[in-house]
C-alpha cells in the first residue's frame, strides 16, 4: 500500500512539473514567470507534505544507512548544504524579508523557491521514476510548447499575446516560457527524453513526434546557448550509445528527424515565418549544411549498420567534446589577433568585446568587476539575491537597458551567492551526473539532460521558470 501511494504521489507530481508546468501560459513577463513560481511551489510542497505523510519518518532519505545507496550520495549531500548555508546566510543578511522570502521582484529569486528546489530535489532522489511515464509526460509537454513556438514562428498570434506586447516583446516572448532563450533551454532539457523514447523503448511514434516539434522549438527560440548545448548534448548521447549497434543505428534515425524538422524551419523562413533568425540558426538552416548533415548521418548508419566501426563514433564524439570545450581558448587567441577587425565574422564571434554575445560581453565585465570589488565575505557567500541588478546601475551608460541577472548563471551565482554558492550548485550536478552515468539506458539520458543544461546555463539568463526543472532531471 505505501509503495503503491509512493509510486502514485510521485507520477502525480511529474505530470504536473513535466506536462502542465511547461504549459501554464499568461500574456506577459512577470505573469507567466509569477504563474509557474506558484505552480511549482504548489507541486512541490504536495509531494513532499504527500510522501511525509505515507511515510513518516520511513522516508528513505531519512533511513540512517542512506549513505549505502550509492558512494556519490554522501558528496551530493555535503555540496548541497555548502549551498543551502550560502541561501540562508543571504537571507538573513538581505534586510528586505518579505521580498527575499518570497522572490516578490522578478530580479531575485526569494529564499522560498530556493529551498523547495534544495527540498524537492533531494527527495526526488530516493522516487523510483517510471521511464515511460517520465517521457511520456516530458514529450506531451515538450510537444504542445513546441507546437506553440512554431505557430509564432509562422505568424500565428496564439491567444492574442502578441497583441499585449510591444515590438520588442514580442520578437523575444516565445511560446509558454515568456523568453524565448528560457524556451530554448527547456526544449534542450526535454530533447532527450523524446530521443530515449525513439531510441530505447518501442514508442517509436511518440518519440518521433517528440523528436521533431522539440527540435524545431530549439532553433525557432534563436539562442546562441542552446544551439551549443543542443551540440554537446547529441555528442554525449552518441558518446553513451557507441557502444550498441542497435541503438547507436536508431539515434542515426533519430538525427534525420531532427534535420527533417530544421528542414521545416527553413521553408517556413522563406514564405511562412513571422520572426528572425539569428546568425547561427541561419548556418545551422542553410540548405548546404542541411545536405552535408543529411549525407554524414546517412554515411554514419551505413559505417554502422554494415561495418560496425562503432569506435568511430565514440572518437568522434570524444573530439568534439574536446574542440567545443577549448571555445574559451579559441575566443582568448581571436580576441588578441582580430583586433581592429570588426567588420568580419570571425570577429564577432570569436573577438570578446563589449558588445560579444549580443551584448554578454558589457554585462559579463560588469559582473566580474562586481564580484572581485567586494570585500572576502561577499567573495565567499556572495552580496544577496538581486544584488546583480542594483549594482548594475553603477555600470551604465545613458541609454542602456538595466541588466537584471549576468545572462551566466554561474556568472550570477558568482555574485549573488558567492563562491560558497557556487561550488555548492555545481559541485552538486557534477556528482549527480557521475551517478547517472554508472546507471542504465534512461539515467543516461537524463545526464544528458542536465549536461546540456549546464552548457545552455553558460549564456543563459536567470529565472524560476527554468530553474523550476531541476528536480525532475535529477
Amino acid at each position: 500500500m505505501r509503495q503503491q501511494m509512493n509510486q502514485l504521489i510521485s507520477k502525480i507530481f511529474l505530470f504536473l512539473m513535466l506536462t502542465v508546468y511547461p504549459v501554464i501560459v499568461r500574456k506577459g513577463y512577470a505573469d507567466i514567470c509569477n504563474a509557474k513560481l506558484v505552480a511549482f511551489l504548489a507541486s512541490s510542497i504536495l509531494f513532499v507534505a504527500g510522501l511525509l505523510l505515507f511515510n513518516g519518518i520511513n522516508l528513505p532519505w531519512n533511513k540512517l544507512d542512506s549513505f549505502k545507496y550509492y558512494p556519490e550520495r554522501k558528496y551530493e549531500n555535503i555540496f548541497m548544504g555548502i549551498l543551502t548555508l550560502s541561501l540562508v546566510k543571504n537571507f538573513l543578511k538581505g534586510g528586505d524579508y518579505k521580498d527575499s522570502f518570497f522572490g516578490t521582484s522578478e530580479m531575485g529569486v526569494g529564499i522560498l523557491f530556493m529551498l523547495a528546489l534544495v527540498v524537492t530535489t533531494m527527495v526526488m532522489r530516493d522516487v523510483v521514476v517510471e521511464a515511460n511515464d517520465f517521457c511520456a509526460y516530458a514529450i506531451i509537454g515538450g510537444v504542445i510548447v513546441g507546437g506553440i513556438a512554431v505557430l509564432q514562428f509562422c505568424g500565428v498570434d496564439f491567444l492574442g499575446m502578441n497583441s499585449t506586447l510591444g515590438v520588442y516583446d514580442a520578437n523575444t516572448f516565445l511560446a509558454t516560457m515568456s523568453n524565448r532563450g528560457i524556451a530554448a533551454a527547456y526544449f534542450v532539457m526535454i530533447l532527450p527524453f523524446a530521443l530515449y523514447t525513439y531510441v530505447c523503448t518501442d514508442r517509436k511514434i511518440i518519440g518521433a513526434v517528440g523528436i521533431i516539434v522539440i527540435s524545431a522549438g530549439v532553433v525557432i527560440a534563436n539562442s546562441d546557448g542552446a544551439t551549443l548545448g543542443l551540440i554537446v548534448e547529441l555528442l554525449v548521447i552518441m558518446l553513451l550509445l557507441s557502444k550498441d549497434k542497435s541503438q547507436l543505428n536508431r539515434f542515426f534515425d533519430g538525427m534525420l528527424l531532427i534535420l527533417a524538422a530544421w528542414l521545416f524551419v527553413f521553408v517556413a523562413t522563406r514564405f511562412l515565418a513571422f520572426r528572425e533568425i539569428n546568425d547561427v540558426a541561419r548556418v545551422l538552416l542553410n540548405p548546404l549544411i542541411l545536405m552535408l548533415l543529411v549525407l554524414l548521418v546517412v554515411i554514419g548508419k551505413v559505417l554502422v549498420t554494415k561495418l560496425e566501426w562503432l569506435r568511430l563514433f565514440w572518437i568522434v564524439a570524444v573530439v568534439g567534446l574536446v574542440l567545443i570545450a577549448l571555445m574559451p581558448l579559441y575566443i582568448v587567441v581571436g580576441t588578441i589577433l582580430l583586433q581592429g577587425k570588426s567588420d568580419s565574422t570571425l570577429y564577432n564571434t570569436l573577438c570578446f568585446d563589449d558588445d560579444w554575445g549580443t551584448g554578454r560581453g558589457r554585462i559579463w565585465k560588469a559582473g566580474v568587476d562586481m564580484f572581485v570589488k567586494g570585500n572576502a565575505f561577499d567573495i565567499l557567500f556572495g552580496q544577496g539575491p538581486g544584488s546583480f541588478y542594483k549594482n548594475y546601475y553603477n555600470y551604465m551608460s545613458e541609454g542602456d537597458i538595466p541588466a537584471t541577472n549576468a545572462h551566466n548563471m554561474y556568472l550570477h551565482m558568482l555574485v549573488e551567492y558567492g563562491i560558497i554558492g557556487l561550488v555548492g550548485a555545481v559541485g552538486f550536478f557534477v556528482v549527480r551526473v557521475k551517478y547517472l552515468l554508472g546507471g542504465g539506458d534512461f539515467a543516461k539520458f537524463k545526464a544528458a539532460a542536465i549536461i546540456g543544461a549546464m552548457v545552455v546555463a553558460i549564456l543563459l539568463i536567470t529565472q524560476n521558470i527554468s530553474m523550476g526543472f531541476i528536480p525532475v532531471l535529477i
